[in-house]
């Protein structure tokens, strides 16, 4: 699970940091995209963890009152 992991996070990384920011650039300057970029990618990086972690938990307490039948 965490080559699986690995190899996404490498996949997303090369492509948006490296083929996109030339095209989204369009006259601005790549500095200042690059810093958007690493921003939102630091966003995420926290973001993430935490929803799955809400959706895990919803998700087995959903399971855990249909399998006691609880209210």
């Amino acid at each position: 699970m965490c080559a699986i992991n690995r190899l996404f996070l490498n996949a997303e990384k090369f492509l948006l940091s490296r083929d996109w920011v030339v095209v989204l650039s369009s006259g601005k300057t790549l500095s200042g995209l690059n810093a958007t970029l690493t921003a939102l990618d630091q966003l995420a990086n926290v973001i993430s963890p935490i929803v799955t972690g809400v959706l895990i938990f919803s998700y087995l307490d959903f399971k855990i009152k249909v399998t006691l039948q609880l209210p």
